[in-house]
């Protein structure tokens, strides 16, 4: 799961099971936003993600082999 753009947060609401396979990365695009503003909210019940380091690199590794295709700003 890759959340991206500005001003951006990631938030898991209160009394959910959540899990993760792979791996969640947070890209904060907003260049003036002031250090320690990246929200990331966790109220869930249960919260798991699944794989660690490897499931990082897949990830990153997979932003280099993708095309966007389109684009849109609101």
């Amino acid at each position: 799961m890759i959340v991206s753009g500005r001003n951006v947060g990631i938030g898991f609401r209160s009394g959910s099971n959540t899990e993760i396979r792979g791996a969640l990365i947070g890209n904060e695009t907003n260049g003036s936003e002031v250090g320690g503003y990246f929200e990331f909210l966790n109220q869930a019940a249960t919260m798991k993600l699944r794989y660690g380091k490897e499931g990082i690199d897949l990830a990153l590794r997979g932003l280099y082999n993708t095309r966007i295709s389109g684009y849109r700003e609101n």
